[in-house]
């Protein structure tokens, strides 16, 4: 996933915590006013165990993710 600062840009690749290195994340969508974001991860090793995810966006980083929902 890739992100472009609030003061534009080129966009950049969102660095994501180890847990999540293994897959795709998709799909940000920010809370308003926020930092925080909802995110859908897809691993490599098994594409349909796809999980939403709450993360906050700091210094380039996807930090604190958090579980909300697996299928």
């Amino acid at each position: 996933m890739r992100v472009v600062p609030p003061s534009g840009g080129d966009a950049k690749l969102l660095e994501m915590p180890d847990s999540l290195k293994n897959g795709r994340a998709m799909y940000a969508e920010f809370l308003a006013e926020s930092d925080d974001f909802l995110f859908l991860f897809v691993p490599d090793a098994n594409p349909d165990d796809r999980a939403v995810n709450l993360a906050t966006l700091r210094a380039g980083k996807a930090a604190n993710p958090i579980l909300l929902m697996k299928s």
